[in-house]
């Protein structure tokens, strides 16, 4: 039997490149690869978390300095970092994501543009080991293996790791599934 919440993903659409390289699942090197992957992806949520926080920060200045801008009359000045503040942060679009079913589309991408994915909320697989079984879309790393994280994929396209926080570039038009 299992149990399900409903993750929530909130995403933020913006241009951009990126360059992914997975490294390769060899008998003789798979203990030094697991090792090395289970360390990037922990440094490398470690930086998205960071990064995040302080996207977050800014907008929130931003956002501050355009009110005070405002109230002062300097219309130009408001207009300017509104725009900026657009083209910083993106269109933000909320969904939710339901861990029982199948992929299920949230929005249209066109190939090249930076997709920042935030999720939370979590699920449980098995009620009866809820304690080593729930997962947040960071996933579990159970046996060496990292298990249970959100997905999300373009069209038919490869699937691709999302987590709690994550930056792609979009390969290909499409809708993103997760």
């Amino acid at each position: 039997m299992r149990h399900l919440t409903l993750l929530s993903a909130v995403l933020c659409i913006v241009s951009s490149l990126a360059i992914a390289a997975d490294p390769p699942q060899t008998k003789a090197g798979r203990s030094a690869i697991e090792r090395y992957t289970a360390a990037r992806q922990k440094l490398d949520a470690e930086y998205q978390a960071k990064l995040a926080a302080l996207n977050r920060q800014l907008a929130t200045e931003l956002r501050a300095a355009i009110k005070q801008a405002t109230r002062n009359g300097d219309l130009a000045d408001a207009q300017a970092l509104q725009e900026y503040l657009d083209r910083l942060v993106g269109r933000t679009y909320t969904f939710q994501i339901d861990a029982a079913k199948d992929w299920q589309p949230t929005i249209e991408v066109k190939a090249e543009q930076k997709i920042v994915i935030e999720a939370e909320g979590g699920w449980c697989a098995d009620v009866r080991r809820p304690n080593d079984r729930t997962s947040t879309a960071a996933g579990l790393t159970v046996n060496g293996r990292h298990i249970m994280y959100l997905e999300g994929r373009i069209g038919t396209g490869r699937p691709t790791q999302l987590d709690e926080y994550r930056s792609i570039v979009a390969d290909a038009d499409g809708v993103l599934d997760t």
